[in-house]
């Protein structure tokens, strides 16, 4: 028999369960949930699954999302592309899920959202409604670098030797000063993309926090002894995530994210990864789809469930009207002002 109650991700029963269980990622650690809890001030209220001798069998962490914008929600997880919940080998994750349906109903919120992970299945329709739009591309490491990049398309190798010919340089960034140069790169890119930036104190608890869990590293493209690109990876357990991506238009003409990527590559297999997460994609962005299937990498759904029904900027298509409107006018606002409005504004949408 087993029950399911509050928890605490900080304690130390949280993390021993992550560690035990098979699938679970970086966002299930207590490390992850600080980051987000002190970056924005979300109200944590993760679940347990406990055995009949309070041994934690599973686990579900939860933010409670109050927005005067955008409504009351119980989110697993803000911030995050995919979390749920996760057991120990042989446990079913169902009791977690019914306790936070309602939680939900408890806390008066307009809807539960749960980001599970990729190929995984929470319960039957009945009672989620599942939304399979957002993406992920993954790549296997498990063979020789050699046998990897064979898989590579022809226009990810010109990528890679375009960005050689014009002399772009990659190397790891160091804190704080590289990262604040992700960060400048960042707000021109979410600017470009018409969404709004994360506070930089989202990255800086990152790395602040996440290296006692992770891997954490920043890559950075330099030309001429400019940043003009950078992407952040996790590496957790067998895994290397792209987590976050930035770059000057003005510089893509040498192919910098190519260069990118190819050292993540190159990075992860030599510390004995055997897989690359490409990060959420949206099927509406063909451009940033088609880039990521170019590396050999296999698309696989990140189902997210919801009751009672979807809601909420992130289970909204990026074609769809709302959506088409914000970033057309987030394109028009000078980047000062992205700069000022948007941590404020990003903690409604996410």
């Amino acid at each position: 028999m087993t029950t399911v109650s509050r928890a605490d991700f900080g304690s130390t029963h949280w993390d021993e369960l992550v560690l035990d269980a098979p699938d679970a990622t970086v966002f299930h650690t207590s490390a992850w949930s600080r980051v987000i809890a002190e970056t924005y001030g979300f109200r944590p209220m993760p679940l347990r699954l406990e055995d009949r001798d309070d041994e934690v069998m599973g686990v579900l962490p939860l933010f409670l999302v109050d927005s005067a914008l955008t409504g009351r929600r119980l989110v697993s997880l803000p911030c995050t592309n995919a979390a749920g919940p996760v057991c120990r080998a042989g446990v079913d994750s169902t009791a977690l899920v019914f306790a936070a349906v309602d939680l939900a109903k408890e806390e008066q919120c307009r809807y539960l959202e749960v980001r599970a992970q990729p190929e995984r299945d929470l319960l039957d329709p009945r009672t989620l409604e599942r939304l399979d739009y957002y993406g992920s591309f993954l790549l296997d490491l498990e063979q020789d670098i050699g046998s990897v990049k064979n898989a590579f398309d022809k226009r990810v190798r010109r990528g890679i030797a375009k960005s050689g010919k014009s002399s772009v340089c990659v190397r790891f960034g160091t804190y704080p000063d590289d990262l604040r140069q992700f960060y400048r790169l960042n707000l021109i890119t979410r600017r470009r993309h018409g969404v709004p930036p994360q506070p930089f104190r989202f990255f800086d608890r990152i790395w602040t926090v996440l290296p006692a869990v992770c891997d954490v590293e920043l890559l950075v493209a330099d030309v001429d002894g400019i940043v003009v690109a950078g992407i952040v990876l996790f590496g957790f357990r067998g895994t290397v995530t792209y987590a976050y991506g930035a770059s000057d238009p003005r510089y893509l003409r040498y192919s910098p994210n190519h260069a990118l990527f190819d050292r993540a590559i190159d990075w992860a297999v030599e510390r004995g990864y055997r897989r690359f997460d490409f990060g959420r994609t949206a099927p509406d962005n063909h451009g940033l789809m088609e880039f990521k299937r170019q590396w050999g990498a296999r698309f696989v759904p990140l189902p997210y469930y919801y009751w009672p029904t979807p809601g909420g900027f992130v289970a909204e298509s990026e074609a769809g009207t709302r959506h088409q409107v914000v970033t057309a006018v987030w394109r028009r606002l000078p980047l000062p002002v992205t700069a000022l409005l948007g941590p404020a504004l990003y903690r409604h949408l996410v």
